[in-house]
């Protein structure tokens, strides 16, 4: 069975650190592109690569395009930048999802590092 992941253009995938009194934002991949293999980073140059995805995964999102994952082989993978090195133990992710199927007990891993 195809299960399926939508991730929405609204807020993409957001990665911040927290200092004492503000966040910094790190990468926002907002996934508003709607065509290409490349998911552009909108605050920083941690640029994305789509792997085992096409024009065809690009769908409509809550307020501009997302991208839809099989659940088996689909990803995006961002290149390890010395802006990525977490110093702090204060961190938030924050990413939109749509299932398309229940995945009733199933672990899936959203993000990895």
């Amino acid at each position: 069975m195809k299960k399926l992941l939508t991730i929405c253009a609204v807020a993409g995938l957001v990665l911040a650190v927290s200092g004492m009194a503000k966040a910094d934002l790190i990468a926002h991949w907002a996934f508003d592109e709607g065509s290409g293999i490349t998911a552009y980073d909108s605050v920083g140059a941690n640029n994305g690569t789509l792997f085992n995805m096409d024009n065809n995964d690009w769908v409509l999102g809550v307020i501009s395009t997302a991208l839809e994952f099989d659940g088996v082989n689909d990803y995006v993978i961002i290149p390890n930048d010395i802006s990525q090195q977490i110093t702090t133990n204060q961190i938030t992710v924050s990413v939109w999802i749509k299932l398309s199927t229940d995945v009733g007990n199933r672990q899936a891993r959203i993000i990895s590092k």
